[in-house]
């Protein structure tokens, strides 16, 4: 396979700084990702409360009578296990990954996320996102830095 040259928009190779800052760029993207992913499966995995406490609870996610037994409120108990081992990340280019619940291993995820006519919506793929959301721009910007930080830069 031919190696292909990356060019910048001017139509020109990229200069050292700009391949450096690429590089730490397309790491910064993955490792925020997996935070993001670690956070979800956090969030979607709770073992605090068994099915049948959560039955003598009054099923505290019933529209009926929805009851707050955790902050944030979005959080899910893990039951089989099946969604919490399904949140994946999914690498979709250089610089681009996906995180979330394949719909196809979790048909029910939509109903989660939601809520249905019986059960609160419990989003914990957004709330997970926000709860880091500044941590991940954080950490975004310092491996960036990081990448560029030894570059040294002449002029032509």
């Amino acid at each position: 396979m031919a190696k292909r040259r990356i060019k910048d928009v001017r139509g020109g190779p990229l200069s050292t700084f700009e391949k450096v800052t690429l590089m730490g760029a397309k790491e910064a993207v993955k490792k925020t990702a997996k935070l993001l992913r670690d956070r979800m499966v956090e969030n979607a995995g709770l073992t605090d409360h068994t099915l049948d406490e959560l039955e003598k609870l009054g099923h505290p996610f019933a529209i009926r009578r929805p009851q707050t037994l955790h902050n944030p409120n979005f959080q899910i108990h893990k039951q089989s296990g099946r969604l919490v081992d399904n949140i994946e990340m999914v690498k979709v280019s250089d610089t681009q990954y996906a995180v979330g619940v394949d719909e196809e291993k979790v048909p029910y995820i939509r109903h989660v996320v939601r809520g249905t006519q019986f059960m609160i919506a419990r989003d914990f793929i957004t709330g997970s996102f926000r709860q880091i959301q500044k941590k991940l721009n954080k950490v975004f910007a310092i491996d960036v830095a990081k990448a560029v930080r030894g570059v040294k830069i002449t002029k032509n």
